[in-house]
């Protein structure tokens, strides 16, 4: 499975920070320090920068992880019904490395009611059409947790270039 964006940005972050506080440790062990108003500025400002971007990064793996949790929760207790793609669309709103995600959308039709779902972000166009089905996951409690298996149904594709 490919590598989440979210986790790529919060991985950068992380790394961010960690160059940080090391630079912040170095500039605390130096003996050779001239005024201590600048080491002790400098060195509080680097933790600062660090804290919060440690923060953001953390909070970026964070969610990324539980998705990835309930996702693999879904699978493992849940059930799944299979649902026919109806439309494949493209979020202009979000941009990830100048390119857009796009979203599989697909319904199940059950007791004469239609059910929507919508997969998660995926960077690539899929390689279904309206009309393919896919394993749409469900929640035994709530139906409001659902994963929409899009890797699962759809042939495997390698970009190049």
């Amino acid at each position: 499975m490919k590598k989440h964006p979210l986790k790529m940005i919060g991985t950068i972050f992380l790394i961010i920070a960690a160059v940080e506080l090391l630079i912040c440790l170095v500039l605390i062990l130096i003996p050779a320090a001239s005024n201590p108003l600048v080491l002790s500025i400098s060195s509080g400002v680097l933790g600062i920068q660090a804290l919060i971007f440690g923060a953001i990064g953390g909070s970026f793996c964070l969610y990324v992880h539980r998705k990835e949790q309930k996702r693999d929760r879904l699978i493992s207790e849940g059930y799944y019904e299979t649902a026919t793609v109806v439309d494949l669309e493209r979020s202009y709103a979000v941009r990830i490395n100048s390119r857009n995600p796009w979203y599989v959308i697909c319904r199940i039709e059950r007791d004469g009611t239609l059910h929507e779902y919508r997969s998660d972000m995926l960077m690539s166009r899929p390689a279904l059409e309206p009309g393919d089905t896919v394993r749409v996951y469900l929640d035994r409690r709530h139906d409001r947790r659902y994963y929409v298996d899009v890797e699962g149904s759809s042939p495997r594709i390698i970009l190049h270039g």
